[in-house]
């Protein structure tokens, strides 16, 4: 499945810190990762997520589901992006491309 844009593919991570790659998940789009995510992870900031392209995605929760409010340019978004996707990559790499598909997607 081709995507239209880096922007559809959603990166959680689940850590204290946005430096820290912790659990990293992979979603093909937000509607995705709002459909995982509990409210109460959202409404207890226990992680982040942001596109692919580094955009941070501003999350909320309506009746007890996660949804996206909208997104912010995020300083260094790729920079924490490749470091996430380096921790969860079968090949190390710093070609995004290269390792969205090394997790099984076509970017």
């Amino acid at each position: 499945m081709e995507l239209s844009s880096l922007n559809d593919i959603v990166i959680v991570n689940e850590s204290p810190g946005i430096a820290i790659a912790g659990d990293v998940l992979i979603f093909r789009n937000s509607k995705q990762a709002c459909l995982y995510l509990e409210y109460w992870w959202v409404e207890d900031g226990e992680g982040f997520a942001l596109s692919l392209s580094g955009d941070r995605l501003v999350l909320g929760v309506k009746d007890d589901q996660v949804v996206e409010l909208g997104r912010e340019p995020y300083e260094n978004g790729r920079d924490i992006v490749l470091s996430w996707l380096q921790s969860v990559a079968k090949t190390p790499s710093t070609d995004i491309n290269q390792m969205i598909q090394s997790v099984g997607f076509t970017a």
